[in-house]
């Protein structure tokens, strides 16, 4: 895997998204709706321990606009998402997660009076 795999790291800051990204409900997305474009990913957040919530990411359920938030995060927890290449291969027997990061306001303060949210895929 070593020659063949990819990291990306992603910062996210509430204060660089458009003011016009809101879902209907009146979180900010810091993210559209996307699947990733590889077999799995990864996400590790940057926070110590494992903690509730998962600082706005959401995943689309088999309803299209219907999202569940991710409900843990932290240095103890990696969320493993299906990436569109594995559904591909396997003929959708795998669907990708098609998903997104969204915060309400409340999630918004926690990322500004914090390092923001940082996540390793």
């Amino acid at each position: 895997f070593g020659e063949h795999s990819q990291w990306h790291v992603k910062r996210y800051r509430p204060d660089a998204s458009p003011a016009q990204a809101r879902t209907a409900d009146g979180k900010q997305v810091l993210l559209q709706l996307h699947s990733d474009p590889s077999l799995i990913s990864l996400v590790i957040l940057d926070r110590p321990g494992i903690n509730p919530g998962s600082l706005g990411l959401e995943c689309q359920e088999v309803t299209p606009g219907h999202f569940t938030e991710v409900d843990r995060h932290g240095h103890g927890v990696v969320t493993v998402l299906v990436g569109s290449l594995l559904d591909r291969v396997t003929g959708g027997r795998f669907p990708a997660a098609r998903h997104r990061v969204a915060l309400t306001s409340h999630g918004v303060d926690q990322l500004q009076s914090g390092p923001g949210r940082v996540a390793a895929t």
